[in-house]
């Protein structure tokens, strides 16, 4: 969503308009502070966008803005203005994103993690690489640990694709997909197998190679014209 859509949306969500300033006597329009707080990642910052003294924003917010936020004061404004539309802003990369983006953290505010699945996928990647040993024995312990999960959920998806196969399939060329799949691709299916929409076949004109970070992104959807 673009940034101008997700502040117009917090100033619904605030029952602010556009000529709306933080106070009667203040200069500064309440979409310009939004913007700023979102912007960047302090005060200090937001109120240099705002050509401000850092106190002068942070007095008037204290006195005037808190009137329309049920803010505590340990949360950050940008944190806490995305949370209402329900966005967050990956620490990593700065992208403001929909929360699906991220994975659950009980620990972090509104339960989810401060750097997104993405940027999360290549940090762990990244580890993966420099300690293979260690990766390895963690998750054979955990497949262990967890053997009847893994085998239900793989008969699961067997079954899936099977019952998305028709008579027809080359399997020759499906199996070529998987076997010639560069690295850093995954194969994906351009009609999900179990989509939120509408659900594809596992036949060889519906497989695609898509870079792994699109497909994680992509999940279970279908991007259609």
């Amino acid at each position: 969503m673009l940034l101008e859509n997700l502040v117009d949306k917090i100033m619904g969500e605030l029952g602010l308009s556009i000529e709306d300033t933080l106070s009667k006597g203040s200069k500064i329009l309440c979409i310009d502070t939004i913007y700023a707080l979102i912007l960047e990642d302090s005060i200090k910052n937001a109120a240099s966008l705002l050509e401000v003294t850092e106190n002068t924003l942070e007095q008037t917010l204290r006195r005037h803005f808190k009137i329309y936020c049920n803010k505590d004061s340990k949360t950050k404004w940008s944190i806490f203005l995305l949370s209402l539309v329900s966005h967050r802003k990956c620490i990593k990369c700065n992208s403001i994103l929909d929360y699906s983006y991220f994975s659950l953290n009980t620990a972090k505010y509104n339960n989810k993690n401060d750097i997104c699945k993405i940027c999360d996928g290549i940090k762990n990647k990244a580890y993966a690489e420099n300690n293979k040993e260690t990766v390895l024995a963690k998750s054979k312990e955990h497949y262990l640990l967890n053997k009847s999960d893994y085998l239900a959920r793989n008969a699961q998806r067997r079954a899936l694709k099977l019952k998305a196969t028709p008579t027809w399939a080359d399997f020759y060329k499906i199996k070529c997909m998987y076997n010639l799949c560069p690295e850093g691709f995954h194969v994906d299916h351009i009609i999900p197998l179990q989509g939120e929409l509408v659900c594809g076949l596992h036949v060889e004109n519906y497989l695609q190679y898509l870079l792994a970070v699109d497909n994680l992104r992509k999940s279970n959807k279908f991007i259609g014209e």
